[in-house]
């Protein structure tokens, strides 16, 4: 398994579905719209609490997380997502006998004190039994403030656990299309 062969970068459309954590959908949202707007609070929070972002800044900074993810969630319907910059295969995963894709995307926040560089991590499943579906498991920031590579990769490993969880409670459970 390879990133190329992930669906996300076939350069055509996808059926992707939310297996993650439960998101409250609002009348009318597209999923795409829900997803970004509940990571961009988790965000926000998430750097309100570092102490990276200052509070009259928060509503700025969560607008733009949300635009953000929300058009990198409509490149992962097209297809065009780009392997090897934005695709790899999850090592961990793939140790488990569990197929696995890691999204990574960087951009620079001016809305931010210190950290501008943010680095935001998705992780998906590609069931083979549903050809041409896209599951996303989990999404998270990658807390790099800390310069200590051993902190880092811990807490990493630990957000890759919770997609984990998700793929093996789906793949028992049945993947809901």
């Amino acid at each position: 398994m390879e990133a190329t062969d992930c669906r996300c970068c076939k350069h055509g459309p996808v059926n992707y579905r939310w297996a993650g954590e439960d998101i409250e959908r609002q009348d009318g949202e597209t999923l795409s719209r829900a997803i970004a707007r509940w990571f961009a609070s988790k965000c926000a929070n998430s750097e309100l609490g570092w102490g990276n972002l200052d509070f009259n800044r928060f509503d700025k900074y969560k607008q733009r997380t949300e635009a953000y993810i929300e058009e990198k969630i409509n490149r992962i319907e097209q297809g065009k997502l780009t392997p090897g910059s934005e695709i790899v295969v999850s090592e961990s995963a793939r140790k488990l006998g569990i197929v696995m894709f890691e999204f990574k995307w960087e951009r620079n926040e001016f809305q931010l004190k210190q950290n501008k560089t943010e680095h935001i991590r998705h992780y998906d499943a590609e069931p083979e039994e549903l050809a041409g579906y896209v599951f996303g498991l989990h999404m998270h920031l990658k807390d790099v403030r800390i310069e200590d590579d051993v902190v880092v990769n811990q807490k990493q490993d630990h957000e890759m656990a919770v997609a984990i969880k998700f793929h093996r409670q789906h793949e028992n459970d049945g993947w809901t299309e």
